[in-house]
């Protein structure tokens, strides 16, 4: 997939949070994120409150930790979403898509070097 179709997105950065209250909130997305709006696919961090938490927040910069789903060990919980009608067209597709297992550290590797090289 290309990375106009492919976006990656994770708590905790400031992107992160705009994404998700303005998502939540309804609002409308500033230029510098529309690039979500335009993908087949977003692999990221899942909030994990109701959107009504997040329509009683002034603003992005309250969104705290606690409002990111945990796995049972206590490692944020990674969600994927097929946008739109290209996310169906891409699964009706049968197209193949890989899945490479990854142990916690290198996860956390992989995204502390994908931080770094934005």
């Amino acid at each position: 997939m290309s990375e106009t179709e492919l976006q990656r997105i994770y708590w905790p950065s400031e992107d992160w949070k705009r994404l998700i209250f303005l998502s939540r909130t309804l609002g409308k997305l500033p230029s510098d994120l529309r690039k979500f709006k335009q993908a087949t696919l977003i692999i990221g961090t899942t909030a994990s409150k109701p959107n009504w938490v997040y329509r009683r927040l002034e603003s992005h910069h309250e969104i705290t930790e606690k409002m990111v789903l945990k796995t049972k060990d206590g490692r944020d919980a990674i969600q994927y979403v097929f946008c739109d009608d290209e996310g169906e067209v891409l699964l009706d597709e049968k197209v193949d898509i890989k899945v490479y297992a990854m142990t916690t550290k290198e996860h956390e590797q992989w995204r502390r070097e994908e931080a770094e090289s934005e």
